[in-house]
Parts: C-alpha cells; structure tokens; sequence
C-alpha cells in the first residue's frame, strides 16, 4: 500500500516550510495544494478520488470546509501565539495600528491578548469564512482607515496589495511543521497496521464460502468478502463499503433481521431472486450496540454440504453391486423376464416397492438393481435386513440417536440409516418381522419424510426411496394384527415378486455358469465346464434354499475341485446328496456322516469358508501344508482366512 497525504499551503513561504520540513524527515510521499478555501478544497478532493490519501494538513477556513467533504483525518496547522506575535511587531513597523483578518479568534489567547496589552500594541480583529469574506473584511479595513493588515493568506496579501495596503504574512514555524509531519508518519504507520491486519482478516473472509459483511450502527458496510460481493453481483467492493446495505438489498426480512439487537438463529429469505439462509450476530461495547456480522448462506450451498457431511458419514461399502445386466444375463424364464420390465419401469419412479418371494430368490440383487438404474444412482444404498438387529438395537440404528440419549451412547450421537441414505435408497428386507413399535416410527417418516433421532429435538428432513422386502404373506399378518394395516397400504404401492428357483430350472446353467466363473477367479482355479450329468442332478432338485443354496453348493465344488470340470462326483465328494420326495414335492439334503464328509451350518459365505477350512484342517491333523495343497491356496491366504 502506497499512501499519500495532502498538506495545503496558504502561500509560498509556507510551502518551503514544508518541503523543507518534509526533506529533514525524508517524507516523500506528501502533495502540496498551494490554495485556500474553496479552491484548495476543489483540488484537495481531485487527490481524494486519485490517491490514497492517509491524512490532510490545513488550517483556518480551508481545512474546516475539507473536514465537511470527507473523513480522511485533517491535523490542524494553526500558527502559535509566537509566530502571530512576530507577525503583528512586524506590522508595527509599518503603522501603530494593525488590522488582524483571520478566520478565528486566536488573538484573543490569554498569553497573547497579555503580551499585546503589555507593549500597548492596538490590534482590531476581522473575520472571514469564504473567500468572498476574506475580500470584504480587509476592504473593511481599508475604510476605518488601516494602513497594514496581518493574516496567514496570500490571497488576502494579494488583495490587501491590490487595494493599497501593506501586509504581513503570518507563517507556522518549521519547529509546527515537523512536529506535524512527524504526527502524519505515525497516522501512517498505524494505518498501515491497521491495512495489513484488515487485509489479513479479508484474506481469511474470503476464503469462506458464506457471505460475510459487517456493518456499522447506522447499516453502513465497513467490512465484506468476495463471496458476499458475488452473492450481491457487485464487482468491487468500493461500490458499497461506506454505504448503507439497503441500498443494495431491498427486502422488509433483511431489514428486520439486521434491525434486531439479538442473535438470529437463521432464517430463509430470497435476496437477488436467489435463495438464502441469513444469521446476525450484534456487536456490543459494553452495552452500547455498534454493529452487526451478518453471514448469508445460498441454500444451493447447505445442500450441497449436508450431502458432503452425509456422505462422510456413510459408510464406503454403502453401494449396489448388482445390475438389470447381471440378472438378464442369468436367466432365460419368461416369468424373470417380464419381472425385470416391471422392475426397469418401477426404477424410474420414486415410488416405493414391495418385493415379494421365497428366501435366496435374489430380492437384495433386485432391489440393487433398481437403485442402480434410478436417478439415485450416485446416492448411496443400505440394505437392512429387519430381523438380524436385536429388537432393543433396531430403532436406533434405523433412525439414530443424539449424544447423553441412553447409556452408551456415542458422543456427539450417531445417524441412522434413514440419514445416512439420505438422497439414496433404503432397502428394508425381511419387513414383515418388523416390531409393531417400530412400524409405528416407520410409518411417521414415510408421511413425514422426517426423522427424529432418539434423545433429539429436533426433525432431520430426508429423501430416501424405500424398497422393502418379505417372504412372508403381510396381507395375512395384517389380518393377525402384526403388521399395521396403515404400513402396509404405505409400503405397497408398486409390487414384484420373485419366482422360485423351482420355477425357473431352466435357468440353472446360466446361474451355475456365473458362480462358476466368480469362484473360480475368487479361489485362483481354472474351471471352465459342467458336465451334464451334475446339470441334470441339479435341474431335478427342488431347490428349498433357492439361489443361495446353488451358490453355496457352488462355493463347496470350487474349492475341493482341482480340474477344468465339475461333475456329479464332485458335488458328492462335498458330502451333497440331493433328493426329491415327489409324492410331498418338497426337498431335504442328507448329509453322510462319515469322516469324509463336511457337515456345514454356515451363517455366511464367510463362516462357510472357516468350516471347511477348519474341517480339512482336523482332517490333516492340522498340516497346513497339506490343507493348502489340497484346497490349493497359499499358506498366507490359509493364515488370514483362519484369523479371520
């Protein structure tokens, strides 16, 4: 920052004061206006408009009408008592009477009003405030007969001259002038301070995204970020710093928040025909108020970071997998066909879906899929299966809970899944073992849209789309009161319903086929076919377990198998004996119990890997060697998969 100030000088002797004082003090940023009173106030604010002026030395009359056109600080020259004094004896030498013409009344300071009685020196006083004043107080003079006048103008000189009187010009010392300058220094150097630390404040402004302004008592912007400015559509903020805000924002809600003397919690109002969220912040000195911080948000901003904070909070494994592709190209029966049109169309709306159908038909791979193809796409997916999270859990994890709400609590709370889909969808399986306290709950945020966390206040908005599921009748449930009739016309509004594997046989090669490939690569082997005679075991089982009970036969047949094929012989080998009861038409899996054979209870694909793992381990008397040799897996996977 290059500041300037501004020194008027009344007459020539005056300005060599000054550059001499400046040139002592090696002062070189100081413009001299040789005037007075309205011509040097004309030219004093030419320099304004220019410069950055730091502050203005004048005296009299002149500095008096500058200190009315601006608020730049004005340092008063004003002559002593001492340079008037020597002023007037010099003037004595000319007459014994002396016509004193000045703006003021400085003669008649005590010191000098003694010292003048004390020599017997007479001295009549003449006022003047504009330049048309001066001409006629020394012409005042000339009539009562003066012959010398004294004043520190050249123009009053001048015309004292003109009209023929003698005059004496009273000039401020060089001691005044230095001291004056060196008082201009110090304006300086605090204001330079004062630059730096308001630019280090704007730098630290601007690089928030909110719009920050502060005005004075009066609503006088004295402070604003770019943002601000941008929000305003105002390209430099000289357009507006030092005038009122209302200039620029006509609306009676901004008038009456920024009127308020208490903090404003926030609140939404249209400013420019854009959306915005505004809070105030009054500023007190003592008990005096002397502004306000106002902060305005664009509501396009809050949403875009409530999105940021939800997706943070989401987890990462918060996605769908599965797509129409994936289902398409595992099937081949007319009935999954028209289910997966029914299903495209459903995916384009924001309806919710009820997906009905036997465990391991593939509902979450479905209801994967629909997200997938959705406008939600991008937004997360949670699948939530109702009767895995104990009943005390459920609430809270579905709809959260705030800090302090019960024992345990996290601190600073937690979001439920309802939250953390924000935007996304919510896929809610096995609905029907809901708990009727819970439908309750569930039923108030499909009306509302709105969560509140357990222990909160306050009502969280949401958009989320539901996909719930069941392999139970919920018609039926209603009937027997555990499923609330109101929920159920709620949730059923768009309904799909996956066949039975047993429906659809025909798609056993193609599903067989996928697994084969996923395991295959998931397991490092190499198998490529399926011999016929597996196909036709499989194709004749009713399939109780539906899809997931073929991967998980699947799963068995890759790990144990070490060629390109798998047969009938290699389902056996894992201890599967598939059988029909055709007169009950249902199905049953025997397992052998000799030592051969795996007996498996499994939870998850997960918990299957660590039996049979474990199994070929007591099997080979725990000889990781062998075990790796036989499932052909290296020791470290063997290592981590029983750490697991």
């Amino acid at each position: 920052m290059l500041s300037k100030f501004i020194i008027t000088s009344p007459n020539p002797r005056f300005t060599k004061i000054i550059k001499d004082s400046s040139k002592e003090l090696s002062f070189d940023s100081i413009i001299i206006v040789e005037a007075i009173l309205e011509d040097a106030v004309d030219e004093v604010m030419r320099y304004v408009a220019k410069y950055d002026i730091t502050a203005i030395i004048s005296r009299g009359s002149t500095a008096a009408m500058i200190r009315e056109r601006t608020n730049i600080p004005i340092l008063y020259a004003e002559a002593s008592s001492y340079d008037i004094l020597l002023a007037i004896i010099e003037a004595m030498s000319i007459s014994k009477e002396v016509a004193y013409v000045n703006y003021t009344n400085n003669i008649e300071d005590n010191s000098l009003s003694d010292i003048l009685n004390l020599l017997n020196i007479k001295v009549k006083l003449f006022y003047f405030s504009t330049k048309a004043d001066l001409e006629k107080a020394i012409h005042q003079a000339y009539i009562e007969g003066f012959k010398v006048i004294v004043s520190g103008s050249r123009n009053a000189e001048e015309f004292a001259r003109s009209i023929g009187l003698s005059a004496v010009t009273i000039n401020t010392s060089e001691n005044t002038m230095r001291e004056l300058i060196k008082h201009a220094e110090t304006i300086q150097y605090i204001q330079k301070i004062d630059y730096f630390e308001k630019n280090r404040i704007k730098s630290v402004l601007n690089i928030i995204s909110d719009g920050i302004l502060y005005l004075d008592y009066q609503n006088i912007v004295t402070l604003i970020n770019k943002s601000c400015l941008d929000l305003l559509k105002i390209d430099d903020e000289k357009k507006i710093i030092g005038k009122s805000i209302l200039e620029f924002i006509s609306n009676y809600e901004f008038e009456d928040i920024i009127s308020g003397k208490n903090i404003n919690t926030e609140k939404a109002i249209t400013i420019l025909d854009q959306n915005v969220v505004i809070k105030n912040a009054p500023v007190f000195e003592e008990e005096n108020y002397i502004g306000t911080v106002i902060n305005i948000k664009k509501s396009s901003e809050i949403t875009k970071l409530d999105r940021e904070i939800r997706m943070k909070a989401t987890p990462k494994n918060a996605k769908a997998d599965a797509t129409f592709y994936n289902l398409e190209n595992t099937t081949c029966s007319s009935s999954m066909i028209e289910l997966i049109k029914r299903a495209k169309l459903y995916a384009k709306t924001n309806n919710t879906i009820m997906i009905t159908g036997e465990s391991g038909t593939g509902k979450e791979m479905l209801a994967q899929s629909i997200h997938n193809a959705s406008s939600r796409h991008n937004e997360p997916f949670f699948a939530i299966n109702c009767a895995s999270i104990p009943e005390n859990l459920l609430q809270s994890e579905l709809f959260g809970y705030e800090e302090g709400a019960f024992t345990g609590a996290k601190q600073g709370g937690k979001p439920g899944y309802f939250e953390l889909a924000h935007n996304g969808t919510l896929f809610l399986d096995e609905l029907g073992l809901l708990p009727l306290n819970v439908q309750t709950q569930l039923l108030r945020v499909l009306q509302e849209r709105q969560v509140l966390r357990i222990g909160g206040n306050k009502f969280i908005p949401i958009n989320i789309r539901i996909v719930a599921a069941t392999n139970t009748d919920l018609f039926t449930a209603v009937l027997e009161g555990k499923f609330r009739q109101d929920l159920y016309y709620r949730i059923n509004v768009l309904n799909l319903s996956v066949p039975p594997l047993r429906e659809r046989k025909n798609d056993i090669p193609l599903l067989l086929n996928h697994y084969l490939s996923l395991y295959s690569s998931q397991y490092n082997k190499n198998i490529k076919y399926c011999s016929n005679d597996l196909l036709d075991l499989l194709k004749n089982y009713d399939w109780p377990g539906n899809i997931r009970e073929l991967m998980n036969y699947t799963i068995r047949m890759v790990i144990q198998t070490e060629d390109e094929e798998i047969n009938s012989n290699d389902l056996r080998s894992c201890g599967i004996k598939l059988i029909n009861d055709a007169n009950k038409n249902n199905y049953k899996e025997n397992q052998v119990t000799n030592s051969n054979v795996i007996t498996l209870n499994p939870d998850s694909l997960k918990d299957m890997e660590y039996q049979i793992i474990n199994w070929f381990m007591n099997y080979h008397n725990g000889s990781k060697m062998k075990v790796c040799q036989e499932l052909g897996i290296s020791r470290t996977t063997l290592w981590k998969k029983l750490k697991a």
